[in-house]
């Protein structure tokens, strides 16, 4: 199933919107409405795509992407967009679905485009976030056995293990034919 972007129609009464030409109007529509664009408003998208989809030269997409940025309306890091004002339209506040879903995307990022989000003026408080994003480390490897007896430690056998020897040692004398003492 597609997601679904809503614009508000008062998308059209915006001021800055205004002063737009046509297409400056569809570059900033797309960068809200592409298919790669997420709830946090920070997505992946090479200037390939943008120009595959739009129609549009790298060098019409980098002078209204300058326009853009100097407006503090979509900052451009590395391959990444960052719509600093996206967050603030999603009712996140209203909604902790959302929250939790920016909180998730951001969490995601590398840290050198978490750090971008702060340096551009990204309408989300990123505070709620301990530490910024770091790659996990490893988790310890398993150990390839596993503990069959009953207690809840898997170092100590302190249940079953002598009776297991004992059993052992009983089959043991049974197979050699030795009495039993």
């Amino acid at each position: 199933m597609a997601t679904q972007r809503y614009i508000s129609t008062s998308f059209w009464d915006d001021e800055w919107v205004q002063t737009l030409d046509p297409s400056e109007k569809l570059l900033y529509l797309y960068y809200m409405t592409n298919p790669l664009t997420n709830i946090a408003g920070v997505y992946k998208i090479s200037v390939r795509r943008i120009s595959f989809d739009t129609g549009f030269t790298y060098d019409t997409i980098s002078h209204i992407m300058q326009k853009f940025e100097q407006a503090g309306k979509v900052h451009r890091a590395g391959e990444y967009i960052i719509i600093p004002s996206w967050p603030k339209h999603q009712r996140y506040g209203q909604r902790a679905a959302i929250r939790l879903g920016i909180i998730s995307i951001l969490k995601s990022l590398e840290p050198e485009i978490f750090d971008e989000l702060k340096a551009c003026g990204y309408k989300f408080d990123t505070s709620c976030i301990d530490d910024p994003p770091t790659i996990p480390p490893p988790s310890p490897p398993r150990p390839r056995y596993s503990d069959s007896d009953l207690d809840t430690d898997t170092d100590i056998d302190l249940d079953s293990d002598s009776a297991a020897r004992g059993l052992s040692e009983l089959v043991d004398k049974l197979a050699s034919n030795k009495k039993f003492t």
